[in-house]
């Protein structure tokens, strides 16, 4: 974690840089917890009055800290939602409700890939094969459409003649 005054000094150098007016300058701390709520909230604080359009305070572990941040910080808040994480599960509604502007789920569809994909691999191993398990895939025209293939096949008509 570095020390507030280069964060400022680096949110500021970000914004005199910044050339697309609709490019966000989100600021992060991690200072939750590593020196407590007080010092996290007063970073996250200076990081707005240093130009941040977004603040993410990292990891709170409670409710009530999620309730906090957002009362005392002023400016738009971004918040993570981690299957096994740190900070509490909530809807998006009550994400809202506390009043959280951003939310972002980073790694659940991996999660449930990973999940799918070790399921899949135990049907094959403890059934050589994964003909019972076809009703939780999707099926090989369904995947090449899903990915484009029959754009990409026309592209490459027109491409090569």
């Amino acid at each position: 974690m570095i020390e507030a005054d280069d964060m400022v000094a680096k949110i500021k150098a970000a914004v005199d840089a910044r050339i697309d007016p609709d490019f966000v300058i989100m600021a992060r701390t991690d200072a939750l917890g590593v020196l407590g709520i007080d010092n996290a909230i007063e970073r996250a604080n200076r990081y707005r009055e240093a130009g941040a359009d977004l603040i993410f305070v990292e990891a709170p572990t409670t409710k009530e800290q999620m309730l906090r941040i957002n009362r005392e910080v002023a400016a738009p808040t971004k918040v993570i939602q981690l299957e096994g994480g740190k900070t509490p599960m909530l809807t998006v509604k009550e994400l809202e409700e506390i009043g959280y502007n951003v939310v972002v789920y980073p790694i659940s569809s991996l999660y449930a890939a990973a999940w799918a994909v070790k399921q899949a691999m135990e049907e094959l191993m403890t059934k050589g094969t994964t003909a019972n398990f076809m009703d939780r895939m999707i099926h090989f025209h369904e995947f090449n459409e899903l990915m484009g293939l029959s754009n990409l096949r026309k592209k490459e008509i027109s491409f090569y003649g």
